[in-house]
C-alpha cells in the first residue's frame, strides 16, 4: 500500500455533488471509486472508538489520522478546536477517531497504542492532544512522560504499553481506512463525503451543514 501524508487538499464525494464554499469556492468531486472498496456510509462506530459529540448528531465525521503526521497535527491544533466549539458542541456533528498509523513513521504505531492505553483510564483526548503538541518526541520514554503529565496510573499504563494490548485494535482502524481506499493521512468521511488532507475549517463547515440539511 502506498502510504503518505496528505499535504494537498482534495474532496471526493460518493456521488456527483457540488457543495458551495465561501467566497465562491466550489468543492469539485474527484473520483475515488476506482480504488474504493467500501462506501463511506458502511463505516460503523465501534464501542472502542473515541467519540466527541452527542450520539444523536445528524452528521458523523470519521477521522483517520496518524500521531506522527504533521498534517494531522495541523488539523488537530488549527481546525479541530473550531469544529468542537461551533459544530460538535452545538450537536450538529460528532467526530469519531480511527487509528491510521503510517508505516513510514517509526514511532506512530506505539504512540497509537499508548493513546488507547490512556483511553483505558478515561483520558484518550487529553493524551491525544499532548501527542500532537509534542510530535517530534514520540519515543517510548516520552510516551510514558506524557502519561504521567496527565495523571495516569503509571503501573497500569506501562503494563498496557509493554504487552501491546491494543495492537489489534489499532489494526482494525487501519483496516477500516484501507477498505475505503485511504492511503494517507489525515483522511475523513463526513456522512457520504470523503475529504482528503488538512482541509481548512470553512470547508468542513460547508460540508457539515450541507449534510445536516440532507443535501449530501
Amino acid at each position: 500500500m502506498d502510504t503518505k501524508e496528505n499535504n494537498r487538499s482534495r474532496v471526493t464525494p460518493s456521488s456527483i455533488i457540488l457543495v458551495g464554499i465561501v467566497v465562491a469556492l466550489t468543492i469539485i468531486g474527484l473520483s475515488m471509486r476506482a480504488r474504493s472498496r467500501m462506501s463511506p456510509s458502511s463505516l460503523v462506530i465501534r464501542e472502542t472508538d473515541p467519540v466527541l459529540g452527542v450520539s444523536t448528531a445528524p452528521v458523523t465525521i470519521f477521522e483517520f489520522a496518524d500521531f506522527e503526521c504533521p498534517f494531522c497535527s495541523r488539523f488537530s491544533i488549527d481546525t479541530k478546536p473550531q469544529l468542537i466549539e461551533n459544530e460538535i458542541k452545538a450537536g450538529t456533528a460528532k467526530l469519531v477517531w480511527k487509528d491510521f498509523p503510517l508505516s513510514i513513521h517509526s514511532h506512530a504505531e506505539l504512540a497509537h497504542e499508548a493513546a488507547r492505553c490512556a483511553q483505558e483510564q478515561g483520558k484518550f483526548w487529553e493524551y491525544h492532544d499532548l501527542l500532537y503538541q509534542n510530535q517530534s518526541h514520540l519515543d517510548e520514554p516520552h510516551l510514558k512522560i506524557y502519561a504521567g503529565d496527565i495523571g495516569l496510573v503509571m503501573d497500569t499504563f506501562t503494563s498496557c504499553l509493554a504487552t501491546r494490548k491494543y495492537k489489534k485494535l489499532i489494526e482494525e482502524g487501519m483496516a477500516d481506512g484501507s477498505k475505503i481506499g485511504f492511503t494517507g493521512t489525515p483522511s475523513f468521511t463526513i456522512n457520504n463525503i470523503i475529504l482528503i488532507g488538512a482541509q481548512p475549517y470553512y470547508t468542513f463547515v460547508e460540508v457539515i451543514r450541507a449534510a445536516a440539511k440532507n443535501r449530501i
